[in-house]
């Protein structure tokens, strides 16, 4: 092959790749519909952070709900994350968490005391009224020495 037929070959793959690489590009008004694949090894069981016990609830849960601390990435440090900070009583009894304020939740219910409150009572008091909405197995093994909220 000549040199000029080459050149013209060379120049044709290029733009038929760049035409391909744009061939996906369309704008949102173009697109009827978009879909997320997830590939996962199993089920949730459940969503509620305060009542998972198997490992691919715990997957989605972390990737939907924010608690009070979180771990600092690559560590077992402890950091802030929907509380701001916290004091620990002189005698270490007593913890008091500083909430993040304007935070909502998904439905537009602020995120307050009240809140973690609720959240708390109904996994450790019997008598409150969503306490028979989960098993929280949890609870008095990582939280038996815990006496009020």
């Amino acid at each position: 092959m000549n040199n000029k037929k080459v050149g013209l070959l060379a120049i044709g793959m290029c733009l038929l790749m760049i035409a391909a690489s744009f061939s996906g590009c369309v704008t949102e008004e173009e697109s009827e519909e978009m879909v997320l694949i997830f590939g996962s090894s199993g089920d949730a069981k459940r969503l509620d952070p305060g009542d998972v016990t198997d490992g691919e609830s715990i997957q989605r849960m972390d990737n939907i709900f924010e608690g009070l601390v979180e771990y600092e990435s690559g560590s077992t440090e402890i950091q802030p994350c929907l509380a701001t900070s916290w004091d620990t009583s002189e005698d270490g009894l007593n913890i008091t968490f500083n909430l993040r304020h304007d935070v909502k939740f998904h439905d537009g219910t602020d995120f307050d005391a009240d809140a973690v409150v609720f959240s708390l009572a109904r996994q450790y008091d019997p008598t409150h009224a969503y306490h028979d909405y989960g098993e929280w197995a949890y609870w008095g093994y990582m939280f038996s020495d815990v006496d009020r909220v």
